[in-house]
């Protein structure tokens, strides 16, 4: 024994010291508290516990060496176990379930056992004993660890082992094994260098995770541990020690590791103890005292690897920079908050400590992100702690108190809406313009947890362009021209994007006019002449040491010329409209021609007397050359006949130019007609074409258009599926096999082609003269009536297999022209009083009679007379419209409606009509629909009569029918249908 006592002596340790060294398979825990008690072995030996001041046996001891009563104690469960032979089994079986549960925990119960040995103080609640653990069992972890427990305290020298257990189990003479802890063993005693010396023999497979338990203790782990002051650990790898001193409830931790000294100062706050009642496990009362402790240290690294103490570290994660304790009603191992309405309050007054106490953090003197970067999680809280969703209730209850740190050094609180700006923001920005501004921030998560708390809130933590605005001219006074360029540098990146950032530009780019540039003004460098222009356009000019800062700036501090110029060499003012322009409408530039029509058409705005004033002095400059070409750059103010000013491409010319068709077509578009200027007439035509290069237009313009699925009109998509050659072969290797494929299982996606915009709406109401002077006139909708697909787009149609990735079909030739097929569906042709589409028409040459709602014409010149096209041109657009020149081909309601009116008021007293009728249908074998249930069918076929061979109209069911030839007399009786000879009385019988 003597390896255990060759300790150094020299050193005399504090009372409240612990020390822990690890030598080789030994691991020895030594202080200086109260010496084990007869009782605290006694405690080790029962596994069935109720707390550690249960007495089983409750003698009295016949010696008062202890060691002789640790003898009898052992006799005693000898005897116990004799007389209930059953209790070695369950002993047994519940020092291993304990030895289980707390794996993981043993250097912290070595700890714990050295506290609870150490004296009490007044510190401690309620003045009582305080123990951290009040059951004992912890101390039983160290199985996991040990073949061999010694303890050497005071005159107490003690083994706990397999051999000692062993020993007891022969003498109980009964093949069963006993708990360790039921047979303490007294052994011989060695010099002590302290009170308690407790020596654990290590298996060897675990002194790694000795170790690896003792590097886990740090300087965190003193903050909240009683009585304890020095904390010394030694390994042959490191050797660190660890002091406390509480300075005015706070608390002073000197570490110092491998002869490294760091200093610890952690700022602790306290909640007063409370007491609350709750019911127990059994429905009684019971009151529970409880105290909650925090702490924060600015130098401690990882404060976001943290875990909720209750004295010691549990394994409840809670990821923030404060260390937190409480009282916590905890399971048997300690490792975990149990489910318990006390842990849910301490939780919520915990987070209520912490709110409160980062203000006082704030005002401490450090870094001012101190108290923020605090609270905010470094990762997730547990989902469920204690049965209590506490990161919901974390983050609706933190960071509303004044720790916001702003530019000025002052903290705001959330509720007084801080400004958070994006990026880095010129150090210019203090100021009480500037009182609402929050630091930028080192931290990466900090700026999205204010966000977080904001949008709970409903506060708005986005500077606005007016607040930014006027928190600038609060102090731009005051900086120099190159500052000013800085900060409109910053904020052109920062704003420039939106849309109304011009109406917001603060006071920042000074004129010669002695005012500031506003979002109305376009600032230009004193280089060059400036060109006659409108009075009323707007010219302004930098300041001249503003000028000289701008160069300055964009050349030398910025580079901003040279990079633009791909060039290393400075530019001169000259080159800075080429370089240096703003990308928000505000800009530099050098006035040229080009530059000169840009700035008289900005100055324009709304004002339609500027707009006519405009495009006056246009003409007048440039309109001389015939092959002048407007800068494509510019949005150009036009000036429209109603008063309102303009693009050029939504207007055209109107019938006071000449062009009376346009004004009608033009109107149904949404466009407006150009302003009639009062040029004189032999100069119109040259003026009609100057302003036309600026797109004002004659007919309307088409325009690329995309319909998705619900948008393609049913009848447009009949035409496409219908007209498609399968198999078909879309983009990726997918494939539609047929028709029925195309219908049930895929879809159409999109069609994109060229249109007219709102082309129904202009064939529903403009008149058919007008109409076909378009198709005259304009080459494109001529051309698009011509094809019968669309031509010149590349992929017009998408489709995609159910399940599958989009795809595009490629063959053009199969994609009905849309133009065209709107033309065939929409009722445009004025005839009489009413309006028709061409598929309402049925063209045949032989005929001449109409009737409603269709109609039957013996050619297309009632319609197309005087439409001066090449014949080629009409017969493809009649071709393409869809004129019907077969009835099989309508719908069998209207041909029941004709074939009934052939027989009434003398119609076709011939029967011309009602014989090719007959013979198309039994060409077809059939109608092409054949409707069993339409009502103009059953009618028909009720009352409605056919032309028979006696030259006769009979009613339908009184006729008969036959596929060859018989006499007269034979016809006369029976009131034959007239068919064309050998059609088939199959045929016959399926109509």
């Amino acid at each position: 024994m003597s390896h255990y006592a060759e300790n150094d002596t020299s050193i005399k340790y504090k009372t409240n010291t612990v020390i822990f060294k690890l030598e080789d398979d030994v691991l020895v825990v030594c202080n200086n508290g109260e010496p084990f008690s007869i009782e605290g072995i006694e405690s080790l030996m029962l596994p069935h516990y109720t707390s550690k001041s249960k007495r089983e046996f409750k003698q009295s001891f016949k010696s008062t060496v202890i060691n002789k009563q640790v003898e009898e104690l052992l006799e005693k469960r000898r005897e116990n176990y004799l007389r209930e032979p059953e209790r070695i089994q369950s002993d047994y079986t519940a020092e291993r379930t304990t030895v289980g549960e707390y794996h993981g925990r043993e250097i912290l119960e070595l700890l714990q056992n050295c506290i609870d040995a150490m004296p009490d103080d007044n510190t401690q609640p309620d003045d009582t004993v305080f123990q951290i653990g009040t059951k004992g069992l912890g101390f039983r972890s160290l199985l996991n660890w040990c073949e061999r427990i010694m303890i050497y305290s005071a005159d107490l020298s003690v083994a706990f082992g397999l051999e000692e257990a062993s020993a007891f189990k022969d003498s109980l003479g009964r093949n069963q094994k006993v708990a360790i802890f039921s047979a303490p063993t007294p052994i011989e005693p060695i010099e002590l260098s302290y009170t308690t010396q407790i020596v654990l023999k290590l298996k060897k497979s675990v002194i790694g995770d000795v170790e690896a338990q003792l590097m886990q203790i740090d300087e965190r782990s003193m903050v909240f541990l009683p009585k304890i002051e020095e904390l010394i650990i030694q390994t042959a790898a490191s050797e660190r020690s660890y002091q406390k001193l509480e300075i005015d409830g706070d608390v002073l931790i000197s570490a110092s590791v491998d002869g490294v000294s760091t200093d610890y100062l952690w700022r602790v706050f306290k909640q007063e103890r409370k007491t609350v009642i709750f019911d127990d496990t059994d429905n009684e009362e019971k009151q529970y005292s409880y105290g909650i402790s925090i702490a924060f240290c600015e130098s401690s690294t990882n404060l976001g690897n943290n875990y909720l103490y209750s004295y010691f570290k549990t394994k409840v994660e809670f990821p923030i920079g404060w260390l937190c304790h409480a009282d916590f009603e905890l399971r048997s191992d300690r490792n975990d908050i149990i489910d318990h309405p006390l842990n849910k309050l301490i939780l919520q007054e915990l987070v209520s400590l912490i709110d409160s106490s980062t203000e006082k953090i704030a005002n401490n003197g450090g870094n001012p992100e101190n108290a923020l970067r605090s609270i905010v999680p470094k990762g997730s809280f547990p989902a469920d702690i204690a049965g209590f969703k506490f990161s919901e209730y974390y983050n609706a209850n933190i960071g509303r108190k004044k720790i916001l740190p702003t530019v000025n050094g002052d903290f705001i609180s959330i509720s007084e809406s801080p400004w958070i700006a994006n990026g880095v923001f010129p150090a210019l920005f203090i100021g009480d313009g500037f009182k609402k501004l929050l630091k930028t921030s080192d931290s990466a998560d900090i700026v999205p947890f204010i966000h977080k708390i904001a949008q709970r809130d409903n506060i708005n933590v986005k500077i606005s362009l007016n607040e930014i605005k006027s928190a600038i001219n609060q102090v731009s006074d005051e900086w120099s021209p190159s500052e000013c360029f800085t900060v409109f540098e910053w904020w052109r990146k920062a704003y420039g994007a939106d849309a109304s950032a011009l109406d917001f530009l603060p006071n920042l780019i000074a004129l010669d006019s002695g005012k500031w540039a506003d979002g109305k003004d376009r600032v230009y460098f004193k280089v060059g002449g400036v060109p006659a222009v409108p009075a009323w356009v707007r010219f302004s000019f930098l300041r001249a040491d503003f000028q000289e800062a701008a160069v300055a700036f964009y050349n030398n501090e910025e580079g901003y010329l040279a990079q633009k110029a791909g060039q290393t060499e400075q530019r001169d003012e000259r080159n800075i409209p080429v370089y240096a322009t703003i990308g928000i409408n505000t800009f530099f530039r050098y006035l040229d021609r080009s530059t000169t029509i840009a700035q008289v058409n900005s100055s324009v705005a709304e004002n339609w007397s500027y707009a006519q004033d405009f495009v006056s002095w246009l003409y007048e400059n440039y309109g001389g050359n015939p092959d002048w070409t407007p800068p494509a750059e510019i949005s150009y103010n036009f000036p429209s006949k109603n008063k309102v000013v303009t693009r050029p491409e939504t207007l055209y010319f109107g019938e006071y130019y000449g062009n009376e068709l346009a004004d009608i077509l033009a109107m149904q578009d949404g466009q407006d007609e150009l302003y009639h200027f009062p040029f004189a007439s032999e100069v119109k035509e040259d003026f009609i074409n100057f302003v036309s290069k600026f797109g004002v237009c004659i007919t309307p313009i088409p325009e690329r258009s995309l319909l998705r699925n619900w948008q393609i009109p049913k009848s447009y998509r009949e035409a496409l599926i219908s007209n498609i050659a399968y198999p078909l072969q879309l983009d990726g290797g997918t494939v539609i096999a047929d028709e029925s494929a195309m219908r049930n299982e895929s879809e159409l996606v999109s069609i994109t082609f060229d249109s007219y915009k709102n082309l129904p709406d202009i064939l529903s109401k403009a008149k058919t003269h007008d109409l076909l002077t378009w198709i005259a006139k304009d080459n494109f909708l001529k051309n698009s009536l011509m094809a019968k697909c669309e031509k010149g787009i590349a992929y017009p149609l998408s489709a995609k297999r159910k399940g599958q990735i989009n795809g595009r079909w490629v063959q053009r030739e199969q994609v009905r022209n849309y133009i065209a097929h709107t033309f065939s569906h929409t009722a445009w042709i004025q005839i009489g009083e009413k309006r028709y589409s061409p598929n309402q028409i049925i063209l045949d040459e032989k005929i001449g009679m109409q009737f409603e709602p269709r109609l039957i014409g013996k050619s297309s010149d009632f319609i197309f007379d005087g439409l001066l096209l090449e014949e080629y041109e009409l017969n493809a657009i009649i071709n393409n419209l869809g004129f019907i020149s077969d009835f099989t081909k309508i719908d069998p309601s209207f041909l029941y409606v004709i074939l009934n009116e052939l027989s009434e008021n003398n119609v076709d007293p011939n029967g011309e009509l009602s014989r090719k009728i007959y013979l198309q249908i039994m060409k077809a074998s059939g109608l092409t629909d054949p409707d069993t249930t339409c009502i103009e069918r059953i009618k028909f076929f009720r009352n409605g009569k056919v032309y028979c061979f006696d030259g006769q109209f009979r009613r339908a069911r009184d006729v008969r029918y036959a596929d060859k030839s018989f006499p007269d007399r034979v016809r006369a009786n029976h009131h034959l249908i007239y068919l064309p000879k050998n059609r088939g009385a199959k045929k016959a019988e399926t109509w």
